[in-house]
């Protein structure tokens, strides 16, 4: 099992990594979505890390602080996802702002209410409520982000098949929305697990397994998103795209 932790927490840090590429590239380009997604990546990155470090060091002094703190960087990488997901896709769009801030609310009670409840961990969901508010918080941010994403792609779609897009834009929108759609599937799986640990006192190493791979799965999907190598690009068909 630690075996299998150190693995995953490897996989995880690795958010980071990406996240830094991004704000690297955005530096380069002064492109807004590829800032926004650094910084999302980074706060899921830290969030990994230190929700991890103690199990991997097996020093549960920290545990309480490191654990939430990762929540509270948990919350900020959600809370930038939906600030992309607004000046991407519906900037011009007044409700959009509000979902926003509506977001960013639930998941502020999320970590306030478990402080209150001196719940620090967050994994016992059926004991404390703070806990819901932040789940419902992330989980509505990629949501909202898969089905932007998959409405974006599904009409510039349309829009090659008359050759008025770029099939590479297109693919992004699609790879976009794979991690939007992955990354909310790990709210459940969570869920599960902590529901599991509440109950039985052990983490299902199945459900370990499974969020990993669903964590490098969609890390890869939006890091092509924005890094397609060559031989991907003339796979989409956009011989006239950059890298």
């Amino acid at each position: 099992m630690q075996q299998l932790l150190l693995l995953l927490f490897i996989a995880e840090v690795s958010y980071v990594l990406v996240g830094m590429d991004l704000l690297r590239r955005a530096a380069k380009t002064r492109g807004l979505a590829e800032f926004i997604l650094g910084l999302a990546f980074i706060f899921n990155g830290l969030s990994y890390f230190f929700a991890d470090l103690p199990s991997v060091t097996h020093n549960d002094a920290i545990l309480n602080v490191f654990s939430y703190i990762g929540r509270i960087c948990a919350g900020l990488c959600a809370l930038t996802i939906t600030v992309f997901v607004w000046r991407v896709f519906r900037a011009g769009a007044g409700w959009a702002k509000w979902i926003v801030w509506a977001d960013g609310g639930l998941l502020l009670l999320g970590v306030t209410v478990s402080a209150l409840e001196g719940d620090w961990e967050g994994v016992y969901p059926l004991t404390y409520t703070g806990y819901w508010f932040e789940w419902l918080g992330g989980i509505v941010a990629f949501i909202w982000l898969a089905v932007e994403s998959l409405h974006a792609y599904s009409r510039s779609r349309r829009q090659v098949r008359i050759g008025l897009g770029d099939p590479l834009v297109t693919n992004r929108y699609l790879l976009i929305g794979l991690y939007g759609t992955l990354a909310a599937s790990t709210y459940p799986i969570f869920l599960w697990m902590y529901i599991g640990y509440e109950l039985n006192g052990t983490w299902s190493e199945p459900f370990s397994v499974i969020s990993g791979i669903v964590e490098i799965v969609s890390l890869a999907a939006l890091w092509i998103s924005f890094s397609a190598p060559a031989f991907y690009r003339r796979w989409v068909g956009s011989a006239r795209a950059t890298a």
